[in-house]
């Protein structure tokens, strides 16, 4: 295989690959190519990550990262970083597995579509939204809340959409003392339901 090395601040580079890749240091944009069903993974700087025809898994790690999916039914991560993902076409993964932070870890998802798309919420991160699997569990409907608000309405509140903003906030023990966290920004007025969301291990 190839080894590519790249300096700092040696100018903005683009990898394009038709096999699985991971960016090396100081790389910055990575685009796939062909229909074969490939990984594509950042690094530490703001990437920009691009996905092919097949069915990606794309994971920015941190920095403040750009994702498209392309076609396929693809998984995007945005890892740590305000990072910007859109799905494309397909049924499409977005997927928060990474530690909370209402001012570096607020990802804004521009595409998001509830016919097709589904948001895959870590147990890892979501401690207090049920059980979870590998594959996903489906949030319980009495955990999910929408309206023009941003804090849980009731006790079993764990997910509130606001849907006059598009925000998307994680509240860890309902209308108890703990405040409610903000993790995602989408389109306003969505039609969300418990059922868009999956809780994965």
């Amino acid at each position: 295989g190839d080894t590519i090395t790249e300096l700092a601040n040696a100018g903005v580079d683009i990898v394009q690959s038709s096999v699985t890749h991971s960016l090396s240091a100081n790389v910055e944009n990575l685009t796939l190519t062909g229909t074969a069903a490939i990984n594509g993974t950042g690094n530490t700087q703001a990437n920009l990550i691009i996905g092919n025809a097949g069915n990606n898994q794309l994971d920015g790690k941190t920095g403040a990262d750009v994702i498209d999916g392309g076609t396929g039914n693809d998984t995007l991560i945005g890892g740590a970083g305000n990072d910007l993902l859109e799905g494309g076409v397909g049924n499409d993964f977005f997927r928060f597995n990474t530690a909370l932070s209402v001012s570096t870890n607020v990802d804004e998802v521009i595409d998001f579509n509830v016919m097709d798309d589904t948001m895959q919420l870590s147990k890892t991160i979501f401690t207090t939204i049920g059980a979870g699997s590998a594959a996903g569990i489906a949030l319980d409907s009495t955990m999910f809340n929408s309206g023009a608000f941003n804090v849980a309405q009731d006790a079993s509140d764990r997910i509130i959409y606001n849907s006059t903003t598009g925000d998307l906030y994680y509240d860890k023990d309902g209308t108890g003392a703990a405040a409610a966290i903000k993790f995602a920004h989408l389109d306003a007025g969505l039609s969300l339901t418990h059922a868009d969301f999956s809780v994965i291990l």
